[in-house]
């Protein structure tokens, strides 16, 4: 009976899932933003954020809201799909539907011109099985019948001074909450190759500002980096049971930046940049074993959109965007000088395509039915799609394909 080595857990840590995706989990970003605003406008943005969600994006942005403190609560459904075909296997296929939803409040602090928001944003939280997902095992590629269970909550408390009229300076945290467990064994044999918990927590800092004036709103954002080692036990063949997770996930520092300009009284537009520093992660991210995998083959990326609005007469605001995302990652495989293994894309990693997302909405602020009167109305579509081929020398080639619709609704209600 041939030994299991080490290499078989890496191949399994390859496959960790996330309910909207199916593989990598720990080291892809979320696969849609929080609030009805950044879905709108088909990316984060630290233009287009607004209410609780501002507080993840742009805290400088909850110098907009009014001063009586109102709750937000965005409630809607997600369909993930993505598609994996090995040149020498059949082609993996999941489908993810599930509900989402985010929860917030604003409000004025101690001062009229102190502004607070905080938000709750569960980015992930199911469990998923895949049967067949080709990986490398002991130098073949093997089928790995794959169970994930994930869990991950951001939350942010944000604050925003008026500096001067117009001019808002913002700074605030991001806490994030993940747990994963996963279990992988080749296809046929009952023996599991990996029996994995990961878990931590993970706080990032972030600072804004926006300044509106008749040439239009300028804002901008800056988000720290984190390196993210977890907590957990590793259950893996061939080595010593009961040990720490070996993997190293990294979540980029962002700068970010917008321009919103209103062009006559019914019409606007903006456009949202952000730069996600990723490159600074290459030698840092890991997969599960430090001798087994060194770093990332990974860079910066220039995230772009552009998104115009209509204001009816009714007092209803149509907006549509559309957004280029391009994928941080390269093939991975060997290094340059062959010695060494490099981290690369992999099967239902949100960000392992270059994406193209399309963004809808219809807004309004006031809706009442009789005496109730529901607040803000927002709608919201989003479609994110892309697809890559990584070549035979990649550290995972084949063909991918991902896609990714959601459809949300958003009120906000004085307190």
């Amino acid at each position: 009976m041939r030994r299991i080595g080490p290499e078989a857990a890496i191949t399994a840590l390859i496959a960790l899932l996330a309910p909207f995706a199916a593989a990598k989990g720990a080291m892809a970003q979320d696969p849609f933003p929080a609030g009805v605003e950044s879905k709108s406008a088909g990316m984060e943005s630290a233009v287009a954020a607004r209410s609780a969600p501002a507080a993840l994006y742009n805290p400088a942005n909850l110098g907009q809201e009014p001063a009586e403190g109102r709750t937000y609560l965005e409630a809607g459904a997600v369909r993930a799909r993505a598609t994996y075909e090995h040149p020498e296997f059949d082609q993996v296929y999941v489908q993810i539907m599930s509900p989402t939803a985010t929860l917030g409040a604003t409000g004025s602090l101690l001062d009229p011109r102190l502004r607070a928001g905080f938000t709750v944003f569960p980015t992930r939280s199911g469990n998923l099985a895949i049967n067949g997902l080709p990986q490398r095992v002991s130098g073949e590629i093997q089928p790995l019948a794959v169970e994930n269970a994930e869990h991950a909550v951001k939350s942010a408390l944000g604050l925003s001074w008026e500096l001067a009229p117009g001019i808002h300076l913002g700074t605030g945290a991001i806490h994030a909450t993940e747990r994963r467990e996963i279990t992988a064994r080749v296809v046929g044999s009952a023996t599991p190759l990996l029996k994995q918990t990961m878990k931590n927590n993970f706080v990032r800092g972030i600072a804004g500002l926006r300044a509106d004036s008749r040439f239009g709103s300028f804002a901008a954002a800056y988000t720290s980096s984190v390196t993210k080692s977890y907590e957990g036990n590793r259950d893996m063949a061939g080595s010593e049971p009961g040990v720490r997770p070996q993997a190293v996930s990294y979540d980029p520092a962002v700068i970010a930046a917008g321009w919103s300009l209103a062009l006559g009284r019914h019409f606007g537009a903006e456009v949202s940049l952000n730069q996600r520093k990723w490159n600074e992660s290459a030698a840092i991210m890991r997969e599960g074993l430090a001798d087994e995998t060194h770093g990332a083959d990974i860079h910066d990326v220039l995230e772009s959109g552009i998104r115009a609005w209509w204001k009816t007469q009714r007092g209803w605001r149509l907006g549509a965007a559309i957004a280029e995302l391009p994928s941080p990652w390269g093939e991975g495989g060997t290094s340059a000088t062959g010695s060494q293994r490099m981290m690369g894309p992999g099967f239902g990693m949100s960000n392992g395509v270059d994406r193209r997302s399309l963004g809808l909405s219809a807004q309004t602020d006031q809706v009442t039915l009789g005496s109730l009167d529901f607040g803000s109305l927002d709608f919201a579509f989003m479609n994110t799609w892309g697809s890559r081929t990584v070549s035979t020398v990649g550290a995972a080639p084949g063909h991918y394909q991902m896609d990714v619709v959601t459809l949300t609704a958003s009120t906000t209600k004085v307190f």
